[in-house]
C-alpha cells in the first residue's frame, strides 16, 4: 500500500489536465521521491550544536567531556560517509 501512494504521489502531475489540477492547489508543479537523506544536514547540525555544548561545559569532568566528543564525533563522521 505504502509503495502504490508513493507511486501515484511522485507519477501525479505529469500530464497537461493533471499540472493544471496542481497548479490550481498552491501552484506545485509534481513531487519527487524523498529519502530520509535530506534530514542529514539537520541531524549534522544537531549534532555540531551539542559538540559545542559539550566543549564549552566547564562542569563537566574531562574524561568524560573527551568521552562524549568521540561518541559525537562517530557520528558526525558515520552521517559524512551517508552523505557521500
Amino acid at each position: 500500500m505504502k509503495k502504490k501512494i508513493q507511486d501515484f504521489t511522485v507519477g501525479y502531475g505529469k500530464d497537461d489536465r493533471e499540472k493544471e489540477i496542481l497548479k490550481n492547489l498552491y501552484r506545485l508543479k509534481g513531487f519527487k521521491a524523498s529519502t530520509n537523506a535530506q534530514l542529514l544536514p539537520i541531524r549534522q547540525l544537531e549534532l555540531f550544536k551539542d559538540r559545542k555544548k559539550f566543549e564549552g561545559d566547564a562542569n563537566m569532568f574531562e574524561a568524560d567531556r573527551k568521552a562524549k566528543l568521540a561518541e559525537i564525533d562517530g557520528k558526525l563522521a558515520e552521517l559524512a560517509r551517508q552523505m557521500k
